[in-house]
């Protein structure tokens, strides 16, 4: 009877590791492109909205099956691209007439990422810094509410009165609006 337990206790236990060691399996994998990490990655139906890539980080932008807009990232190495993960900390936030923008940390790498309502009917703004660095952008237009997505690799400490131009609105990221690290 205690031999029986022993057993069943060590099948459970091992029943409890093989999804650890399946999933620390896959996301050692490495890809040639964010593109490729992201079809091999991402949850199954998933639409890929963008793909906006820097030097050793790329922002990766999905729709899920729910119709909800994802934020996921890609770091690259020596050996590749990681697989997506939507887990990245926000350092800083900051908002203004509905745009949102967040200093984010993926894997020692940092990066600023606008999300602004936009209207399909009106030509798309450029995103552009206080220093005159140019964001990447890319945007959903699957659905009525659409959104423009900004996306450049910065620094972890930005300039004194740095701000964010999204077309003639500039939002002021100098004040000290904590995420959730």
């Amino acid at each position: 009877m205690r031999k029986n337990t022993i057993v069943i206790i060590i099948i459970l236990l091992i029943l409890l590791l093989i999804p650890a060691v399946l999933s620390g399996i896959k996301t050692n994998i490495r890809y040639s492109s964010p593109l490729q990490a992201f079809e091999n990655t991402a949850p199954k139906p998933s639409t890929l909205i963008g793909v906006l890539k820097e030097e050793n980080l790329a922002l990766v932008l999905y729709k899920e099956k729910k119709n909800v807009d994802v934020v996921s990232f890609s770091t690259k190495n020596t050996e590749g691209w990681s697989a997506i993960s939507t887990e990245s900390p926000t350092k800083k936030t900051w908002q203004k007439n509905g745009i949102n923008v967040a200093l984010k940390e993926v894997e020692g790498n940092y990066c600023i990422i606008v999300i602004a309502p936009i209207d399909n009917s009106k030509s798309i703004p450029a995103i552009i810094d206080s220093e005159g660095s140019q964001f990447q952008v890319c945007y959903d237009n699957m659905t009525q509410n659409s959104f423009l997505y900004g996306f450049y690799q910065c620094d972890d400490d930005l300039p004194d009165n740095y701000g964010i131009y999204v077309g003639d609105v500039y939002v002021s990221c100098t004040g000290n609006t904590e995420g959730d690290t």
